[in-house]
């Protein structure tokens, strides 16, 4: 069993939505935003036979969902394993150009120090989750919109 969570990614063209191959900014719901507008990392999808793979800085990770033009046009989500985006946080902590843009106070300051665990990712997905719903309850709003945003998922994957 695979354990993802969905991430968005910012690499279409703001002009018309097609894929620019560029990765500008990624963010984990309202866990962690972050961005390098000024030096994007050049990224790809490949498909292989029924497979869908993100290459970034050579690595290929696997993609187990995918949704275009989330939000908007400049944003697709995707699915992937908890470990490969722990992974990919750390690469692009370390190319010295991704900084916060938002987040929760903990795992910033893990990115920052290029530490960013699965575990600790995963508490926060899930404590902002709790939070969220909270939040919601006590507005009243409806619970299929919290349905939309981030989560955790598990997967069976052949």
């Amino acid at each position: 069993m695979v354990q993802c969570i969905w991430i968005n990614v910012a690499h279409n063209r703001h002009q018309n939505g097609s894929f620019e191959g560029k990765l500008y900014a990624v963010q984990i719901g309202e866990v962690l935003g972050i961005s390098s507008p000024l030096n994007p990392e050049p990224c790809d999808y490949i498909y292989e036979e029924d497979k869908i793979y993100y290459e970034i800085g050579g690595v290929w990770i696997t993609v187990y969902r995918k949704i275009e033009w989330y939000g908007n046009w400049c944003w697709d989500r995707i699915a992937i394993d908890i470990y490969d985006v722990t992974g990919l946080l750390q690469f692009l902590k370390q190319q010295m150009t991704w900084d916060v843009d938002m987040g929760d106070e903990i795992i910033t300051s893990l990115f920052e120090n290029g530490n960013i665990k699965p575990d600790y990712l995963v508490k926060a997905i899930k404590q902002n989750k709790k939070e969220r719903k909270e939040e919601a309850k006590n507005t009243k709003v409806s619970g299929e919109l919290l349905e939309l945003g981030m989560g955790i998922q598990k997967w069976w994957i052949t």
